[in-house]
């Protein structure tokens, strides 16, 4: 079979030409809503129209919605934590926890447009669903559907299933359309027909309309033209478009992946400086615990010492309600002697507090068979010491007896010393 070709040979001489392209690019921005600021929330108007409660709580429950500028600790950390809104500079954003039966979800209008352009529909949603508890989670999916004032339908896009993260991530949208001639306005519905009560809970942030500059492109005409085959410039011309768009979709997959890294950073930053929020804690909780102990201490020895005052107080006020006889004087040399009290008879639960020139040597002390010895000096300075035995009790057998043993040098003298709770027991000891 003989196939026929047709050959197009042209030949000119010509200028470069102008191709007007169809892509947008976006230009000036006609319609903005960031949500506002924790102070001024904004945009509450857009959610009247729909099925969806509003309230004032960083966690709504199924059905409900908030204008909020954080969100964390929610339903058991099953949502991530969202310090900041999409722009980071702690604005607000739209945070939807959607509803067990599927409702309507947005309708606002845009009004005061230009007719006959182009434009581009801008919004960020962020699926907040971090670690599910005990169920299969949805995941959310946006429909959108942009009208003119006059109820025709301009374009529709459906996000397609918005995957959940490891962490918080804004992912990016847009959506292309051209105003009608006749039309200066439109409305702009966003639903959510996925059923809520485990998953689908989401957060949506920055809608902006922008309209579109027409692209010119200077394209070069050949001035000749041989041998032009209609099917290779088709799949040219196909060839083209498909690079053109796979450049679009690799575009689009750089700006997500930079937004990504500005939300991870964001991510660390917070992270980082709670982290320095919990060392100043732990260090604050440690410095005062030191100083709970230490005043705990200091109590503790305020009492003993008011203990120790109220038990000698206690002692010496025996010396005044007591008689104070005078049982012996022990005459011994000058220099250091040893004072030993002790029980060298029936051991039968004596205790005794013992006085030296005023001055409490022992206080309460059992008296055994194993003595209790205090170390003393004797000199013309001091040459008089005088020892006052007190009965702390009368033990099992009264009156309350002892044995005092007095060593200086080689020399020991004894004294045996009863004393009960009307009659105390001095002995003097002085210089030869």
């Amino acid at each position: 079979m003989v196939r026929t070709v047709l050959i197009l040979i042209i030949s000119f001489f010509g200028s470069l030409l102008k191709v007007h392209s169809q892509s947008c690019i976006p230009a000036e921005t006609v319609f903005k809503l960031n949500f506002g600021s924790p102070s001024n929330p904004e945009g509450d108007y857009i959610m009247k129209a729909g099925g969806y409660n509003k309230v004032n709580d960083k966690c709504p429950q199924d059905g409900n919605y908030a204008i909020v500028p954080q969100t964390y600790s929610c339903f058991d950390d099953s949502w991530h934590k969202l310090y900041v809104d999409h722009s980071g500079k702690g604005g607000n954003f739209l945070l939807v926890n959607a509803a067990e039966n599927p409702k309507r979800l947005i309708i606002f209008p845009v009004n005061n447009l230009t007719s006959g352009k182009d434009y581009e529909f801008s919004f960020w949603v962020n699926n907040v669903l971090n670690s599910p508890k005990g169920c299969s989670p949805e995941q959310p999916v946006i429909e959108i559907k942009i009208e003119s004032a006059e109820g025709k339908v301009l374009t529709t896009f459906n996000s397609g299933s918005i995957p959940q993260t490891s962490s918080s991530t804004w992912v990016p949208f847009k959506v292309y359309f051209s105003l009608p001639e006749s039309s200066t306005g439109i409305f702009i519905r966003m639903e959510n027909r996925v059923p809520g009560g485990c998953g689908n809970d989401f957060a949506l942030d920055d809608f902006v309309l922008k309209i579109c500059k027409e692209v010119v492109e200077e394209k070069a005409v050949p001035k000749k033209v041989e041998t032009v085959n209609p099917s290779l410039v088709k799949k040219e011309e196909e060839l083209k478009k498909a690079v053109l768009e796979e450049e679009a979709k690799l575009a689009a997959i750089k700006e997500q992946l930079q937004e990504i890294k500005k939300q991870q950073d964001e991510n660390s930053r917070i992270l980082a400086e709670q982290k320095a929020e919990l060392d100043k804690l732990v260090q604050d909780l440690k410095a005062a615990k030191e100083l709970l102990e230490a005043n705990k201490k200091k109590e503790t020895e305020e009492a003993a010492l008011k203990t120790e005052e109220a038990k000698k107080k206690e002692i010496t006020d025996l010396i005044y309600k007591r008689e104070n006889p005078i049982l012996e004087t022990v005459k011994i040399k000058e220099g250091p002697f040893t004072i030993s009290v002790y029980d060298d008879k029936l051991v039968d639960g004596d205790s005794i507090s013992l006085i030296i020139n005023g001055d409490i040597a022992f206080m309460k002390v059992p008296l055994s068979k194993e003595a209790q010895v205090v170390n003393y000096t004797i000199d013309r300075n001091n040459p008089r010491i005088e020892l006052i035995f007190i009965a702390e009790n009368l033990g099992t057998i009264p009156p309350n007896t002892g044995t005092l043993e007095i060593k200086s040098g080689n020399k020991i003298q004894q004294v045996f010393v009863k004393t009960n709770e009307d009659k105390n027991a001095k002995i003097i000891i002085e210089l030869y």
